[in-house]
């Protein structure tokens, strides 16, 4: 369950991306001035973008703590493996946690159930 969680998060978190690299090169292209209409756009649309916003930012914030947790707690990683990924966690917090998802969590055991926090 917590996994398929930080599954939702990142990929909330790269459609935000996304969508926000396509609206500044959209801005790039037609100019501040033809993009102003779409500060008044109606809440139907600005609604499902907000959410997508929020949950992406609560997504990723939360991915962040669980992989600083498990690091420290729950991996079986070598003791100066574990250093050097806190000290990346801690520095560069949630691209840290991207690169220590993929190069660690993700192809680790699930060892929830067995070592809770």
């Amino acid at each position: 369950m917590l996994r398929w969680f930080y599954k939702a998060s990142i990929v909330c978190f790269y459609v935000t991306m996304g969508l926000l690299i396509l609206a500044n090169i959209a801005v790039f292209i037609f100019g501040y001035e033809q993009m102003k209409g779409l500060e008044n756009l109606p809440l139907l649309i600005r609604l499902p973008v907000g959410v997508l916003g929020a949950f992406s930012a609560t997504g990723i914030i939360a991915l962040w703590l669980g992989m600083i947790s498990d690091c420290a707690f729950i991996s079986g990683l070598p003791a100066w493996s574990k250093a050097k990924w806190l000290v990346a966690l801690a520095l560069i917090n949630w691209l840290g946690a991207l690169l220590y998802y993929y190069r660690v969590f993700k192809d680790g055991p699930a060892n929830f159930a067995q070592n809770p926090l």
